[in-house]
């Protein structure tokens, strides 16, 4: 059978040139071509009973139907093997037309699986530096995070790679022969030979787009996900290191403390406490105990609010907010499970009395307490004149309200809390907040918030 190095890739990314220096002769077309491939029909070049393919490329938007039958064209040779696929990276990362290559054959050829190489040409000297050395000693390394990227998705994983340094003297050169560095003609030739049957390679997808969009997709989730957990990772160890003695209990948080929270777009993260509506360790108060399916269990007062999904399978923005008292079982609440939400059922609900009442405000407005999400607000000024069914607006409707308190706290930290008597602990136990002195200094700061904003939220309830 015959032995075929067959070199795919895109347009401009030096197929032929490489292969030009392979064989020591100026047969492939190489150079500067603007707008489109110097290959644009499949090129076999035998020599010293071995054969050379250069294949022209799918990214070429002119071209691309024929392009793929040329692939597919090589593909079918019925012979022996060494596959590389030909990228180059644009600022330290894969094209995604140049994956998207890849997948599509791979996927037409199944057969390949990792027996298949990658050669990164045109390598950047401070690129390979920083692949191939590492000098920041950076964790995870930048060839990681490149690997890493490459092959989410479906891409079988192949260990033959190899980074190739650009070459100045070979930039835009027509039909140049230059010989190939060792390492690289070392690598081409030890690749594994692959014996592939032209009645398993399938056609090739000529159009890229719909790969594309799906890839983009992809990366885009991906993408999300590691700046979700590089967020948690990095508020984790700031949190250690204020918290460092691990999990408090509340009576033991101060304003300025970081605890865990959720955002407004439904993610875990940690928050500042920026005020006490109440701190009393000697307040005897009667707490309701909310059971969830796991047994995580969440004591509040009667009248705090508790964020309640309306099923097991919706999202955080069907997020309503119930008074503890009207939490009853098959109702669901919002867990913390791994750094992610998850709704849960709860199972029972049952009353205390217990010694200590607490309530830390959160920038964002919410906090999870022992494992189970409730809000940072409970009742005060306008839950007398609220109808029942706009109940579950008074949450955001406090914190607008409390604007003022938020961007004090900003401004001067905790010293403000200090001042005003809103931290932990307090020098008066009244029950609600702005009845002590200081704190009704906090209440009239926060006048300077219109009343429309409070008449708006409630007329589009209303």
């Amino acid at each position: 059978m015959p032995e075929c190095f067959l070199f795919v890739g895109n347009p401009g990314v030096g197929k032929s040139t490489i292969l030009n220096g392979l064989i020591s002769e100026p047969r492939f077309k190489s150079g500067f071509s603007p707008g489109q491939g110097m290959t644009s029909v499949l090129q076999c070049e035998e020599k010293g009973g071995k054969f050379y393919m250069d294949t022209p490329g799918l990214a070429d938007v002119e071209k691309r139907r024929i392009a793929a039958k040329e692939i597919e064209k090589a593909l079918k040779q019925d012979g022996d093997y060494r596959i590389f696929f030909v990228l180059t990276l644009e600022s330290g990362r894969v094209r995604p037309q140049d994956k998207a290559t890849m997948e599509l054959v791979l996927q037409a050829a199944p057969c390949i699986g990792h027996k298949y190489g990658i050669l990164f040409n045109k390598v950047s000297k401070r690129a390979q530096e920083e692949i191939t050395q590492n000098p920041a000693r950076a964790d995870p390394s930048p060839r990681d995070v490149l690997l890493t990227h490459l092959f989410s998705g479906n891409l079988p994983v192949t260990t033959a790679i190899h980074y190739n340094p650009n070459d100045d003297d070979l930039e835009d050169a027509m039909n140049v022969v230059k010989p190939l560095r060792p390492e690289l003609v070392r690598f081409i030739q030890g690749l594994p030979v692959i014996c592939i049957n032209s009645r398993k390679v399938k056609a090739i997808e000529a159009d890229q787009q719909r790969q594309l969009e799906l890839m983009k997709a992809k990366r885009r989730k991906l993408q999300e996900i590691q700046e979700n957990q590089q967020r948690l990772q990095v508020e984790l160890a700031q949190a250690r290191q204020q918290l460092h003695r691990g999990p408090k209990a509340l009576s033991e948080v101060r304003v300025g403390d970081r605890v865990l929270s959720v955002d407004q777009r439904g993610r875990i993260c940690f928050d500042d406490v920026y005020f006490f509506g109440h701190a009393s360790p000697t307040e005897t108060a009667t707490y309701h105990c909310i059971c969830t399916a796991s047994g995580r269990m969440l004591r509040v007062s009667s009248m705090h609010f508790v964020a309640c999904p309306r099923s097991t399978t919706s999202s955080w923005k069907a997020t309503t907010f119930e008074y503890a008292k009207d939490v009853c079982p098959g109702h669901c609440v919002w867990v913390e499970v791994r750094g992610e939400l998850v709704a849960e059922v709860v199972t029972t609900v049952s009353c205390s009395l217990a010694l200590g009442l607490f309530n830390p405000y959160t920038l964002t407005g919410t906090l999870i307490v022992d494992g189970v999400v409730a809000s940072a607000h409970s009742d005060w000024l306008l839950d007398d004149f609220c109808p029942r069914r706009c109940v579950g607006w008074l949450p955001a409707t406090y914190q607008a309200l409390f604007l003022p308190g938020r961007l004090l706290y900003r401004g001067l930290g905790s010293m403000a809390a200090d001042v005003l008597d809103v931290n932990n602990p307090q020098n008066n136990h009244e029950k609600k907040v702005g009845t002590s002195p200081r704190a009704f200094a906090f209440l009239l700061a926060l006048s300077v918030v219109p009343v429309a904003t409070t008449g708006a939220l409630l007329h589009q309830v209303l």
